[in-house]
């Protein structure tokens, strides 16, 4: 996602915009020191992110 963001940004000839990759409960950014944030989530496998697997796996073990 970031480098596609990269790609767009450089066809649109932006110069004032910087990337990184980071966790979104830990912004390391001084305070005021953005003006925007787009946060992009990404999720593990169901076994290194259960909580997100838990839906589905809930729906799946009612069904049968």
């Amino acid at each position: 996602m970031v480098e596609a963001a990269r790609r767009r940004s450089a066809d649109l000839g932006l110069t004032n915009v910087e990337y990184r990759v980071m966790d979104a409960e830990r912004v390391d950014l001084p305070d005021g020191s953005v003006d925007g944030v787009i946060c992009f989530s990404v999720f593990a496998s169901a076994e290194r992110n259960p909580w997100a697997a838990m839906p589905a796996r809930v729906l799946i073990e009612g069904a049968t």
